[in-house]
């Protein structure tokens, strides 16, 4: 085989799965659990009003799942799967101190939940909007 016919083997395989992608099939992320659907999720806004970063996690049921980093004095959003359980919590761990576990609000399916970090993480509280 030669080096042209090698490259034209190698396109013509390329196009072949492209287009097989490209052809209908499922939707979505195919290793998603289903509590990672988003009709099971919830929408998290964070508000940090401290002067340092703190790391949140998204308590329901027994389940803890980290949500990520929000910078100080800035706003973030996050979608929270929450699978069978109806009641949350967000832990709060400012990357310098002590941590605070919010008070625990009921959720359902596309709710929107605002979280208040107060710069003493004691006095940050969650509620569904």
């Amino acid at each position: 085989m030669n080096r042209r016919s090698g490259i034209h083997t190698l396109v013509l395989t390329a196009a072949i799965l492209a287009s097989g992608c490209a052809t209908g099939g499922a939707t979505g992320n195919p290793f998603a659990s289903p509590s990672e659907n988003p009709a099971n999720e919830v929408r998290l806004m964070a508000q940090n009003q401290s002067d340092q970063d703190v790391r949140i996690s998204a308590l329901n049921g027994a389940k803890t799942r980290v949500l990520g980093i929000v910078r100080a004095r800035s706003i973030d959003s996050y979608r929270v799967p929450i699978g069978n359980s109806s009641s949350m919590r967000i832990r709060l761990e400012p990357l310098t101190g002590i941590q605070h576990t919010t008070n625990s609000v009921l959720v359902r399916p596309g709710d929107t939940l605002d979280l208040y970090i107060a710069p003493d993480p004691s006095n940050s509280f969650l509620r569904v909007r």
